[in-house]
């Protein structure tokens, strides 16, 4: 069975050994999960804040591991202050009031940095034959548009497409880092369309040839659609 593992910006990783999530079939176990930015550095704010951002960093790797908030089945929250518990427990509500996973809050002696407030973790199922309709593969493109105006991807995509779906958002940042372990020719086709977003066609042409792809023209837009519906058609989802 395939072991896929996924990395964060946690600074503790390479020290520590560990992975921020890790899946095998379709079970995703997202390991302890600190208030840390992109930067490495806590995140400023009270617990909720913190919360929030420990929710974010989930979401993101479940993205990039084919599953969204939508696939978790449990949470454990572990708290600094019991103070704290009905301003993280509304956070919670925020992202999970329509999932309702099992769910466990304690409150611990303390965390490895005394800034931290709130570490969470996630378990995270998918079901086998969890796939988006691709009877008409268009529509499908045009549907994964649409649902960027939600705050989480639809469930059950590959971190290629769920790439291409925070594009659709313009968050370009993390759209990158979801594919930047993928070495597959799918995600070489999104780094591709990523730094031709960005004006680097150097780059975009050295992705392209990763991609066996030729270097394509035209409009963004239009570039988008085209590879979303490729992925989708090629059962890359």
């Amino acid at each position: 069975m395939t072991r896929q593992t996924i990395a964060s910006a946690s600074p503790y990783e390479p020290v520590i050994g560990f992975s921020r999530a890790v899946r095998i079939g379709n079970v995703i176990a997202v390991g302890g999960t600190a208030p840390l930015g992109p930067d490495g550095k806590t995140v400023a704010g009270d617990a909720a804040a913190q919360a929030r951002r420990c929710i974010d960093i989930a979401a993101e790797v479940l993205a990039r591991a084919g599953a969204g908030l939508a696939d978790v089945i449990r949470t454990r929250t572990f708290l600094a202050r019991a103070a704290d518990w009905e301003a993280v427990g509304r956070v919670h509500g925020e992202r999970f009031g329509a999932i309702r996973p099992a769910s466990t809050m304690v409150v611990v002696a303390g965390f490895l940095d005394p800034a931290w407030l709130v570490e969470m973790e996630f378990d995270a199922v998918l079901e086998e034959d969890e796939r988006p309709s691709t009877g008409n593969t268009a529509m499908d493109a045009d549907r994964l548009r649409a649902s960027a105006a939600d705050k989480e991807p639809p469930a059950g995509l590959s971190g290629p497409v769920a790439a291409m779906w925070h594009a659709a958002k313009g968050e370009w940042d993390r759209a990158h880092r979801i594919v930047q372990d993928d070495e597959s020719k799918s995600a070489a086709w999104v780094h591709a369309h990523l730094h031709r977003v960005d004006g680097d066609e150097a780059n975009a042409g050295y992705w392209y040839g990763r991609a066996d792809k030729p270097h394509a023209g035209g409009k963004l837009d239009d570039e988008w659609q085209a590879i979303v519906t490729a992925l989708l058609t090629e059962g890359g989802v």
